[in-house]
């Protein structure tokens, strides 16, 4: 059998999912293919990182579980139905009837017809004056009568149709809740025989039960969850009906009544409202439908994921295998658990015991039940007892399966589990909560107070009215704590009783008006005692008749109690309702219905002294593709947020620092306000409330909460009062303003006031020469905290090439001097490139600050001691100027102050500017940086949010005394080099850019005719260009046909050839010269003929003058000798080539007839019997046939 559903699915409390688990969108990014199912069923919609909208299906986890809540609001419904089926039903019959009463009395009206006779024109009545106004009388009170039969105008066939739609829609939901209780019924029979039957049963008999339970349970938990969709289908039509026909209603008669009867501005309001609600349900009905398509989706994987538990075995219901080992065998963290239990009573008329089911729970340290009430139709409580108290282990002589005792000082409940994994599961919880609570080391030692007393119900009201000896024993109206004081119930009614008045007049009709995913009939009570009953830390009948049994949503926040940063109320400034909730004296009365219900919903994440200054309904849109019906209660310091769509609930609590700007677009069918967050935006739907007034609040606070001296609560409510009454104002005279075609609109005059504090500001005396001016992107509040707030050190650094490795933040203190001088000294760590280290002490002083104006900003840096030489002190000032369009003018002014000798002070003076203009390179850079990270919206808060604020402190000022770090000339001078030449890298590149830019604004600015005329003349160049080189190449390719035509037509020269042989010279030089050293050899061998043939390089001069004719003789014998030289030896090769191919000749044709034989040989010798003789013939015989065979085919090769 399945187990049971011991937590609501999604945490770690229970291991059982339910059908439709928590919602929650994948932190992903917010999800730009729109939302994804998360392995655990999960849907995340995202505003920022830190923070999500997680949505939790609160009324199908009810309804999954079988909770007393869901029976609670299934009961409570049918009565609303009946009630509200009757209503409507009435009124429709009622308005049905308006059309005949009209005609009845439409005959009354003809008295009109007799209010001028005919013989009056004839008789004493004064035809001029008299008559003429009896005449005008009865055709103005002709008109009158036919205007108002027309506002009883009704369209009797939509009224028909309507009216038969919402009969049959409720008809279709009684006929699946008659299913619903018939299934309901069948399966608590099916539970109880199953529950109570013994453990000496057989155990495969048991495990035949359990799977039959099981069946009607998975039937009846699918009814349950159509029950709850067919629910909203219904709610759905039945404000569909009535919004329609109250649009057709209110259309006709504003068509009749546009006449001047009634007032014009009236009916405007109205209809505008009528427009509002159609589009605002309009829009839900798009919301729903795209997250009931995520629905099917989430339905399926859950599905799929319940498939996959695996189911228990028949010997997990044999009770002699149940041990403290077997018990001990899980692994389970959680110290949290809630689900159903039976438990043991008894019955006055009899002495055998009673077992009924319940609801139990161990959460935060207690255990605690929750029942339904007498009526069926709310929940109700009984103690909470801390688990210090308990003393819990398995009762073994039971007679019934895995049970369990709880024992305290005076009460012993026994309890029944269904399964035995879910006795395991309680034992263990039960340990782990003890156990973490004793720990002084774990966080959840904070709750020992709690884990050791016992609490009565926080209002008597909704203790439990259930009359067993059980129930009565752990319920009470008064106990007493571990320290001993006395904690007891307080009465709601006499609370009502006592303040009557101000509860009908302000509550009463307003603490309903909020969507809930169930409603009990207990629920509006539950709200109003908010206002009675402190936020405890553990679940309770008031936190379950409004928002569950299990607040999913408030626990899905994270902790519910964190450090709240709003100061305590003097006790004049203070008031009290009744014997409740304090508020701030000037708190309205109005504004407590909202109040009361974010405590109701929030509970203990509510700080003590957080109150709801602007609450407003909308709808949300987290993401692009989902729209959530919201409301949002917004605190001096956070908002909180409340979404529930159908049946889906999320909870989330977004501190207002991290809002940074609320901007409104109005329309006449809605506003969109969009708050800009540090990182991203939430964009809303206002429909019934004002965008623009709740812009103006929002940006207050957000502004006041950002400020250095944040005002207190009073203050706030009554700046909040404030604009509410100037927006008033402002839309009244808006209204009775007439609009002046000839006079232009934006003109506004307003009173002359005093001068302006920006101007007085400019007056102050500045020495100090201008170093470089910029405009900066951003407001003047903005830079002067990206300058001096509390988390900046920009203002430490002394240029770029000295590294700051660490500098202090301090508070700014006042100036003993002058009450608005802020002064502060900052101590930075720094390094030098040569490796030297010391430290730096940096002085700020704030000498203007001129709000948003203006501000002027004094740094003093005692920095550096030349080494026998002078003292370096840099001064330089910061003016912020504001500008228009949300700009500002950054000027740097400073010098540096040398003390030394005339000859140090004017060389130092010169390198210490090159520090001087690195400081304000640096400061530039990091404004630049600052105005890329702050964007575009809400740049003042997020500049506050990012450099933090001007933190003050209250005690005085005291100088800080630093000696100079010590540093040498050198490293002085190499340091200014550096410098230098960084500046010129740096003006280089920027000429660079300027090239760059220069080239790209052309290229943005040619127009694309201009651009096609560029192309034209392009490719007209190109066209000159391949035309003189196409004339090239025709001239050079006809001037190589032509030669190539010479070449074919010329005769051919024949050019014979000599050799010429080196034995002469040999010859000469051995045999002719008698002296190796004869003078006249030498001269002989430098000119003779024969000797220089070859290496001869005088024959350009011998070409040149005329050659001597024996010499040419001496030339020409030698030519003619190399040339039959040559003939000899052609002969000579020729000869031997026909000699080598004869013997070849001979050799090839004696092969091929050693092969012709070998053939011969091999043919007789098949066709005889062998012998071995024979085979080592053969085998001779073969190698010499292969040799000529080789032989051959080599002379073949060669041939």
């Amino acid at each position: 059998m399945p187990q049971s559903h011991a937590a609501a699915p999604g945490d770690s409390k229970g291991t059982d999912p339910a059908p439709f688990p928590n919602l929650t969108r994948p932190t992903t990014e917010l999800a730009q293919n729109g939302p994804k199912m998360a392995e655990n069923g999960t849907k995340k919609t995202k505003i920022e990182k830190e923070y999500h909208f997680k949505l939790t299906a609160v009324a199908y986890n009810e309804a999954a579980l079988d909770l007393p809540l869901f029976r609670a609001s299934v009961n409570h419904l049918d009565t609303q139905l009946a009630q509200t089926e009757d209503w409507f039903m009435a009124l429709a019959n009622l308005f049905l009837k308006v059309p005949k009463k009209i005609e009845e009395f439409s005959s009354v009206y003809t008295i009109l017809d007799y209010l001028v006779p005919s013989f009056l024109q004839d008789s004493l009545v004064d035809q001029e004056y008299c008559l003429a106004t009896l005449y005008e009388s009865r055709k103005t009170l002709k008109s009158l009568w036919a205007t108002a039969f027309s506002v009883f105008k009704i369209n009797v066939s939509t009224l028909e149709n309507r009216k038969v739609e919402f009969a049959l829609r409720v008809a279709r939901y009684r006929r699946l809740k008659r299913r619903f209780l018939a299934c309901q019924e069948k399966y608590d029979l099916y539970h109880e025989i199953h529950m109570g039957t013994p453990k000496y049963k057989d155990a495969r008999l048991f495990y035949e039960d359990s799977l039959q339970l099981a069946q009607v349970r998975r039937e009846y938990v699918l009814l349950s969850l159509e029950l709850v969709c067919e629910t909203q289908r219904l709610v759905h039509n039945i404000n569909k009906t009535i919004l329609a026909l109250n649009e057709l209603f209110w259309k006709i008669k504003i068509e009749n009544l546009g006449g001047g009867l009634l007032d014009q501005a009236q009916l405007d309001d109205v209809w505008l409202l009528v427009r509002r609600v159609r589009a605002w349900h309009d829009a839900c009905e798009g919301a729903n439908t795209n997250l009931a398509a995520e629905m099917k989706q989430a339905r399926q994987g859950v599905e799929k994921e319940a498939a996959s538990i695996e189911p228990l075995l028949p010997q997990d219901f044999r009770p002699d295998f149940i041990n403290s080992r077997v018990l001990d065998d899980i692994n389970e963290p959680a110290a949290e658990k809630y689900g159903y239990l039976c438990m043991k009573t008894f019955s006055e008329k009899s002495l055998k015991p009673v077992w009924i089911k319940r609801w139990a729970f161990v959460q935060n340290g207690v255990l605690g039940f929750l029942v339904l009430s007498p009526s069926l139709e709310s929940v109700q409580e009984t103690d909470k007892i801390g688990v210090l108290l308990c003393n819990v282990k398995y009762a073994p002589n039971e007679d019934r399966h895995f049970c369990f005792e709880i024992k305290t000082i005076d009460t012993t409940i026994t309890l029944q589990a269904e399964t035995l994994h879910e006795l395991k599961l309680w034992l263990k919880v039960f340990e782990n909560a003890r156990t973490r609570i004793i720990d002084e080391t774990h966080e959840m030692h904070a709750l020992l107070d709690v884990a050791s007393s016992r609490y009565p119900p926080t209002i008597s009201e909704f203790l439990a009215a259930t009359n067993t000896p059980t129930d009565r024993e752990i319920t009470s109206k008064r106990t007493f704590n571990s320290v001993g004081h006395m904690v007891t119930s307080k009465k709601l009614s006499r609370h009502l009783e006592q303040n009557e008045a101000f509860f009908q007049k302000y509550i009463f009709d307003s603490i309903g008006r909020i969507h809930l995913p169930v409603v009990t009939s207990a629920t509006r009570s539950a709200l109003i005692a908010a206002s009675l009953a402190d936020a405890p830390a553990f679940p309770t009948a008031l936190e379950a008749n409004i928002a569950g049994l299990v607040n999913l949503a408030l626990t899905s926040m994270g902790p519910r109690k964190g450090p709240f940063l709003v100061e305590d109320l003097q006790p004049a400034q203070t008031k009290q309702v009744g014997g409740g909730i304090i508020y701030p004296h000037n708190f309205p009365n109005a504004w407590i219905a909202k109040d009361l219900q974010m405590r109701a919903l929030f509970g203990a994440t509510v700080g003590p002294n957080e109150y709801c200054l602007v609450s407003y309904n909308c709808l949300l849109s987290p993401n692009e593709s989902q729209e959530l019906r919201a409301t949002h209660f917004v605190t001096q310091i956070n908002l909180y947020s409340y979404i529930h769509t159908l049946g889906f609930v999320s909870m989330a609590k977004v501190p207002l620092n991290k809002f940074v700007e609320a901007t409104c677009v109005s329309s006449k069918r809605q506003d969109i306000v969009r708050l800009i967050l540090v990182h991203g935006q939430l964009v809303m739907k206002l429909f019934l409330d004002n965008g623009m007034l709740v812009e103006r609040k929002l940006n207050f606070l957000f502004e006041n909460l950002a400020s250095d001296l944040p005002m207190g609560t009073v203050d706030t409510v009554s700046q909040i009062l404030a604009i509410e009454e100037k927006f008033a104002q402002d839309e009244k005279a808006a209204k009775a303003k007439p609009t002046l075609t000839g006079s232009p609109t934006h003109f506004e005059y307003v009173n002359a006031g005093t001068k302006s504090q920006a101007l007085e500001s400019l007056n102050f005396e500045n020495k100090l020469p201008k170093l470089a001016i910029r405009t900066v992107n951003l407001p003047a509040k903005a830079v002067f905290h990206v300058l001096c707030g509390s988390e900046s050190a920009i203002l430490n650094a002394l240029n770029a090439m000295v590294e700051v490795q660490s500098s202090e933040r301090s508070l700014w203190r006042k100036s003993p001097n002058e009450s608005d001088y802020l002064i502060r000294d900052n101590v930075s760590v720094f390094r030098l490139p040569t490796g030297q280290s010391g430290k730096l002490c940096v002085k700020q002083e704030i000498e203007i600050h001129a709000e948003n104006e203006f501000y002027s900003i004094k740094v003093t840096k005692l920095a550096l001691k030349v080494t026998c030489g002078p003292r370096l002190l840099f001064v330089t000032r910061v003016t912020i100027q504001r500008l228009e369009a949300e700009r500002c003018a950054v000027k740097i002014y400073g010098e540096p102050v040398i003390s030394g000798t005339p000859f140090y002070t004017s060389v130092t003076q010169r390198l210490c500017r090159v520090f001087l203009k690195g400081f304000t390179r640096h400061v530039f850079k990091e404004i630049d940086v600052s105005t890329n990270i702050i964007g575009s919206k809400g740049k003042i808060l997020k500049a506050v949010y990012f450099y933090g604020k001007i933190l003050v402190a209250h005690d005085p000022y005291e100088p800080l005394v630093m000696d100079p770090v010590p540093v040498g000339r050198i490293t002085l001078f190499k340091m200014s080099l550096q410098l230098m030449a960084a500046d010129a890298v740096r003006g280089l590149t920027a000429w660079c850019f300027v090239v760059v830019n220069a080239v790209k604004y052309v290229l943005r600015q040619v127009s694309l005719h201009a651009g096609l005329f560029g192309v034209i003349a392009l490719l007209m160049l190109s066209n000159i260009y391949l035309s003189g080189l196409s004339a090239r190449n025709y001239w050079l390719s006809r001037q190589s046909g032509m030669l190539a035509k010479e070449l074919l037509t010329t005769e051919p020269v024949t050019i014979q050839r000599a050799i010429y042989s080196r034995d002469v010279q040999d010859l000469i030089n051995d045999k002719i010269a008698l002296s190796e050293g004869s003078a006249c050899f030498q001269v002989f061998k430098n000119e003779s003929v024969v000797l220089n043939y070859y290496k001869y390089t005088g024959w350009n001069g011998l070409f040149q003058q005329p050659v001597s004719p024996k010499r040419q003789d001496l030339r020409d014998k030698l030519h003619a000798i190399a040339r039959e030289r040559n003939d000899l030896l052609v002969s000579l090769k020729m000869l031997n080539h026909l000699e080598e191919e004869e013997a070849k000749a001979e050799w090839q044709y004696w092969l091929l007839n050693e092969l012709a034989t070998c053939s011969q040989i091999v043919g007789q010798t098949f066709s005889t019997q062998e012998s071995s003789e024979l085979n080592s013939t053969m085998e001779v015989l073969g190698k010499y046939c292969d040799s000529c065979s080789r032989e051959l085919a080599g002379v073949s090769g060669i041939f």
